[in-house]
């Protein structure tokens, strides 16, 4: 058989003898996507053989007609070829039809339930909650329940734009956007999976929960912490990144200064922190940055927090850290000071510019610069710009600038 033979003949070759012939002649039809064939298709779901079962799942899949959704549904809860169940499942995306790939869900074996389930989200079609939070809540298969728990909030979002898995962007196929419209129902079942007694699962709703930046998932968290829930990972970053979170400023300054704690959750906490005005937000950041130094990617992090606020008060620890601190929270302090606008910081901000640290130099001039615009700095700022591969080379001429004469 050839891409010659003609649709009568790849027809009746369906029924041939030979298993390779079969299984050719269904996938010439399905590449040309002959929907009379469908019938003969379907039946080759049942072959004797595994390459023949795949070819015609294919195939199927190929004439993207509805029609013929309920039989692979059915060879999917049979068949025990993982390739050819593979095939199945492919073929169900391609005919997109979302009921379809429901049916398959509740009649799939556990193996093949979190492709079906990676399908259903691709859709973000909020139709598909239903069966989602059936899994997420009754499902024997702990990490099945975790992703659908996921991927309930996903589709609970307000909005989405996405293209179909595989299609590239193009100027002439706009990606689509949804509008949803069954969020609040998503969201008030997912409240009550924070409450499963599976930690993962928990863990899953409340990161999901906080995705959507519902001002209700602060007081839900909280109130769960007052029955004695654990504030593991997962709930302090929900506290962090949703909204109406200044409510949870205890809760999140108590665990960013405790250095027992994950340092990526702790970094995390300092950015939110940095996004606040309330009192007790600087009061975390200067504890980070000035009594719990452990870590320095920690204190650099919230003493560049400190100067983006204009945090004068910590203007004389920055000014120490400066002349004695670790090379990168000197840094970090030497950029703050020149953000704080504190004439008291000149004399160390000067040393700091002729230090030994390539990276800090430039930072104290340009510090230097917004505190004092004197031309001396900017002169020196105009050459790191214009040259800056001859840095070094500057040393002695920002030595005997800003040694020049006292200020006025």
């Amino acid at each position: 058989l050839t891409e010659r033979s003609s649709n009568d003949e790849l027809h009746k070759k369906l029924s041939d003898e030979a298993v390779t012939v079969r299984a050719r002649a269904a996938f010439l039809l399905g590449e040309r996507k002959h929907l009379a064939a469908g019938p003969e298709l379907k039946k080759l779901l049942d072959d004797a053989d595994a390459t023949v079962r795949l070819r015609a799942a294919t195939a199927l899949g190929d004439l993207q007609d509805s029609a013929f959704t309920a039989a692979l549904v059915k060879a999917l809860t049979a068949e025990k070829d993982r390739y050819v169940r593979h095939a199945i499942v492919q073929s169900l995306r391609k005919i997109d039809e979302l009921k379809s790939l429901l049916e398959a869900l509740n009649a799939a074996p556990e193996i093949i339930q979190p492709h079906l389930l990676f399908t259903i989200r691709e859709k973000f079609d909020p139709r598909a909650a239903t069966a989602l939070l059936e899994i997420s809540r009754s499902s024997k298969n702990l990490s099945l329940r975790v992703t659908a728990t996921e991927f309930l909030g996903l589709i609970a979002k307000k909005e989405e734009k996405r293209w179909k898995w595989g299609d590239r962007p193009h100027p002439e196929q706009p990606v689509r956007t949804v509008d949803w419209e069954a969020t609040p129902e998503i969201i008030s079942q997912m409240y009550k999976l924070v409450r499963d007694p599976h930690p993962e699962v928990r863990n899953t709703a409340v990161a999901a929960l906080a995705k959507l930046k519902d001002a209700n998932v602060v007081s839900m968290i909280l109130d769960e912490l007052k029955g004695g829930a654990a504030l593991d990972e997962q709930t302090v970053l929900a506290l962090a990144r949703s909204t109406g979170n200044e409510r949870a400023l205890p809760q999140l300054a108590a665990y960013v200064t405790n250095s027992k704690n994950p340092f990526d959750t702790r970094l995390e906490i300092i950015r939110t922190l940095s996004m606040m005005n309330a009192p007790e937000a600087l009061d975390a950041l200067r504890q980070v940055a000035f009594v719990q130094p452990g870590i320095v990617a920690l204190s650099a992090e919230a003493i560049d927090a400190l100067g983006r606020k204009k945090d004068r008060s910590s203007a004389s620890k920055l000014i120490d850290v400066v002349k004695t601190g670790q090379p990168e929270v000197q840094r970090s302090a030497a950029r703050a000071l020149g953000l704080m606008g504190d004439t008291a910081a000149l004399q160390a901000l000067e040393m700091a510019a002729i230090s030994n640290d390539r990276a800090l130099r430039p930072l104290a001039l340009v510090s230097l610069w917004r505190l004092d615009p004197s031309p001396v700095c900017e002169t020196f700022l105009k050459k790191l710009i214009e040259f800056p591969a001859s840095e070094d080379a500057l040393q002695s001429e920002i030595l005997s600038g800003l040694a020049g004469g006292p200020r006025d």
